[in-house]
């Protein structure tokens, strides 16, 4: 009897890894650095009109954003790849399919909650920098108040358009991002993992995984 194994895929050299974070470095170096400057620059003219309370809390909610909706993303996301990993089929269906996904699944099996973690974090830093930059729309939602006046159609106060409105349109496309980015990931996941099948007999879809891209789409 002879037994056929799937090769690992292939490992990235020392070097490799050490220019991939010297490369890391540098990108975030400068980006910390560039941000730094601006920081400082407009902290310099606040303070010189004696108004430095108003760009600390400027900056307070940019920080607050940042983590609030990095975190959101990163767990909505991440959680939807553990999802789609925990309901894994145990036994798949011998095919050619099945038998080059083996040298994936070798690879990201051992490691697979980290291999989750650091996606999700990479998505939470750019969810991050996005919602960070909507600092202006919180505040006008954090502080709005009404006109006393509501437009013709809708009956609502002016004062929510003005206020209000843009800060749940942003929410509303951060939501939309995250359930389309968690269906591509859930899918990937399932796919790797044999839950979608593309070859083979019977179903091309497991229960558990029709079940749990149904429900994101």
């Amino acid at each position: 009897t002879v037994v056929m194994r799937s090769s690992p895929l292939p490992r990235m050299s020392r070097r490799g890894r050490v220019t991939v974070g010297v490369l890391i470095g540098v990108f975030l170096l400068f980006t910390l650095m560039g941000w730094a400057v601006e920081v400082w620059t407009d902290w310099l003219w606040f303070d010189e009109v004696e108004y430095t309370q108003v760009y600390t809390g400027v900056l307070t909610t940019r920080i607050l954003l940042f983590f609030a909706i990095g975190l959101a993303m990163a767990v909505v996301v991440g959680g939807n790849l553990y999802l789609a990993y925990r309901l894994r089929p145990l036994l798949r269906p011998h095919s050619a399919e099945q038998a080059t996904l083996e040298r994936y699944r070798m690879v990201l099996s051992p490691r697979i909650g980290t291999w989750i973690a650091v996606l999700s974090i990479i998505i939470g830093l750019f969810a991050g920098l996005s919602g960070q930059s909507r600092w202006r729309d919180w505040l006008l939602f954090r502080n709005s108040v009404p006109f006393g006046a509501s437009d013709p159609e809708f009956k609502i106060d002016v004062g929510f358009y003005v206020f209000e409105y843009p800060f749940w349109r942003y929410l509303l496309g951060v939501g939309f991002t995250a359930v389309v980015l968690s269906v591509l990931g859930a899918l990937a996941v399932h796919y790797i993992f044999g839950g979608v099948r593309l070859q083979g007999i019977g179903d091309r879809m497991t229960a558990a995984a029709r079940a749990h891209l149904t429900s994101l789409v």
